[in-house]
């Protein structure tokens, strides 16, 4: 009953903080981070609020112009529904239940969760994994779309306190998909930096959707990534976000490479889209909240994923184990850490 209380006034603070934002946008982000920081009862939270105090001490920041963009272009249904799941459920609530069981149970549990999703083959297996997770503080999921971009559409629809963001190919997406999007308040969908990207990213402004560009780089894009060439280009497109994530067979060197040019350009603040490396970002904020950041995906098949790729040391498959055992069996919590 608290947390129903709880929950229901900090809706109310930030639907009335959301239309502050679209008067004074600059003052009422420093205001929300200031009280936030006051209020803050985790290091987690006490971090993350102190850096972005940090960051927006920075007046001529380009992240106040992404702030009054995605105001006016993003539906405020959407803005509260996907950062409330986001942020209270996930990062606030969730975390405090991520710590507890990871401290009685022994064993690791991500902030979010990453599936692959194959057209027609959305599973009860999916939908009890996503239940068990969000019993345990897991209210974050990641759906890479292998032509099932309806079925993640399903998969998110069936879990509204959780938010969803999905990677989906320019192909998927016309009018009739965005027509469901707009109902959809907790996701936020990801589309490939590509030749169809301008269009498609113009739809998707027009009809008022959260969206980012995501990158799939190797080798031969570590130059145009290093100049800040690529995220210029992405940044033109008017992207929320914009995620880089390694091929498999790119070197880990190269990877640590671009990690340390996107935590320099988020420093920088020059760029209006927040750069975010797929892997090191999201294990950033796991360490944060339990200091032992794991990286948890199922392709597919089922099959555990890490940021290393398949993990075939178990045979554990979403398919056959829940979520909670292969957590515990895969992930178990070193000696000397804890919350």
């Amino acid at each position: 009953m608290e947390n129903s209380l709880n929950r229901i006034m900090v809706t109310t603070i930030v639907r009335k903080a959301i239309r502050d934002l679209k008067t004074d946008p600059d003052r009422t982000v420093r205001n929300l981070v200031d009280m936030a920081l006051h209020f803050a009862d985790s290091r987690f939270q006490e971090q993350f609020y102190s850096s972005a105090q940090r960051l927006l001490a920075n007046e001529k920041s380009a992240y106040y112009d992404l702030v009054k963009e995605t105001l006016t272009k993003v539906n405020e249904e959407t803005l509260l529904t996907f950062g409330m799941n986001i942020g209270y459920n996930g990062l606030y609530d969730g975390s405090k239940r991520i710590r507890v069981t990871e401290e009685k149970d022994g064993f690791n549990v991500p902030w979010t969760v990453a599936f692959t999703i194959t057209e027609g083959k959305v599973y009860d297996h999916h939908h009890r994994a996503i239940e068990m997770g969000e019993k345990t503080g897991i209210h974050s999921w990641q759906l890479f779309s292998n032509h099932g971009f309806f079925d993640c559409l399903n998969l998110a629809q069936s879990h509204p306190n959780s938010s969803f963001v999905i990677f989906c190919d320019s192909g998927e997406l016309g009018w009739g998909e965005l027509d469901y999007l707009d109902d959809m308040p907790n996701i936020a969908t990801m589309v490939p930096y590509d030749a169809d990207a301008d269009v498609v990213c113009d739809m998707l402004r027009l009809s008022g959707i959260l969206y980012g560009l995501y990158y799939t780089f190797d080798e031969q894009d570590i130059p145009a990534i290093e100049s800040g060439a690529l995220l210029h280009d992405m940044e033109q497109l008017h992207s929320s976000f914009a995620i880089f994530k390694p091929r498999f067979s790119c070197q880990r060197e190269l990877c640590s490479r671009v990690y340390r040019w996107i935590e320099q350009a988020r420093l920088a603040q020059e760029f209006k889209t927040i750069p975010w490396a797929l892997y090191e970002d999201t294990m950033l904020v796991d360490s944060v909240i339990s200091d032992d950041p794991v990286w948890v995906g199922f392709d597919e098949y089922g099959q555990l994923n890490t940021e290393r790729g398949v993990d075939r040391r178990n045979g554990l498959n979403i398919f056959a184990h829940e979520l909670p055992e292969i957590l515990k069996r895969a992930f178990p919590k070193k000696k000397g850490t804890g919350s």
